[in-house]
């Protein structure tokens, strides 16, 4: 049994710039031991089964459209952005935020989730890289037609 297994059974490991590097090792060595099914976790969290008439699930929220457009300035996100991480056209995310449709099932629930931790689904957009930014395909807007009379 390594050192670090039988400190965290007697007592806490106390962390220091000496020791750092060695119980890192240690802690990933014994993550490869448990996944490889060589040594057992130290804890095993599970939850209970809960049926209907067990729990009672909150409602969620209904969002005006100025909080729908709030919430995706809040994570600093363009419409297009928002509606990928939305798994939504476009056209859906503009209309919800401009009030000519109003969101329901699995997007309410998204935006309650997104309200009470934004950093949890900002963690689902990652940046690209210059070389991807570079060989990305390039999305030309469609132009508008011009006004009759111009």
């Amino acid at each position: 049994m390594s050192k670090a297994k039988v400190a965290a059974t007697d007592a806490s490991i106390e962390v220091t710039n000496e020791n750092f590097g060695e119980l890192l090792l240690e802690s990933a060595a014994e993550a490869v031991e448990i996944h490889e099914g060589r040594a057992a976790p130290a804890r095993v969290h599970s939850y209970p089964a809960l049926t209907a008439r067990d729990v009672e699930v909150e409602a969620p929220p209904t969002l005006t459209a100025e909080e729908i457009r709030a919430l995706r300035k809040q994570l600093q996100l363009s419409q297009e952005v928002f509606a990928r991480l939305c798994n939504v056209s476009l056209y859906t995310d503009r209309s919800w935020e401009q009030g000519h449709r109003v969101p329901d099932g699995a997007a309410v629930r998204l935006f309650q989730l997104i309200k009470r931790d934004p950093g949890l689904v900002r963690q689902l957009v990652k940046p690209l890289t210059k070389a991807a930014r570079r060989s990305a395909p390039y999305t030309a807007k469609p132009k508008r037609k011009a006004a009759a009379g111009q």
